[in-house]
């Protein structure tokens, strides 16, 4: 099973809503094979998602979300990471450099030249449309 690990701030908005529609996205093109998680570099655990993210997440999927702090073994057993941003990519890289080959941020990842998510929020349609240029890569 590839695993790939979605990292944002503090994982209540982005990082959460990239990873579910991403999920739904693998399962309906019938890759089961992977297993994807969202946590965040400032998350604590288990703080309700913001209600804008729910009434995205659930265009798609269903679930009680929250957050998830960044978890060292997360790190390590991830095949993709995946950043809102460099300076998050960055953090990771510092800890972690025996994964620079497999930690990219999200619009980096995607082809896209800026390559940092400037909103703190992105809705379910703008996550569908980046997923989209990246999903057949993985």
């Amino acid at each position: 099973m590839k695993k790939i690990l979605i990292v944002g701030e503090q994982n209540i908005f982005r990082s959460i809503v990239i990873a579910e529609i991403l999920n739904f996205l693998l399962k309906q093109k019938g890759k089961n094979d992977f297993e994807v998680k969202s946590s965040g570099i400032f998350a604590m655990l288990d703080i309700p998602i913001e209600e804008e993210a729910k009434t995205e997440l659930k265009k798609y999927v269903n679930g009680d979300f929250s957050s998830k702090p960044l978890l060292k073994q997360d790190v390590k057993e991830a095949d993709i990471i995946l950043t809102i941003n460099r300076k998050i990519r960055n953090a990771i890289l510092n800890k972690f450099p025996e994964k620079n080959n497999v930690v990219f941020t999200i619009k980096e990842f995607a082809g896209e030249s800026d390559i940092d998510f400037t909103s703190p929020k992105i809705t379910a349609e703008e996550a569908i449309t980046i997923i989209n240029k990246f999903i057949d890569k993985i």
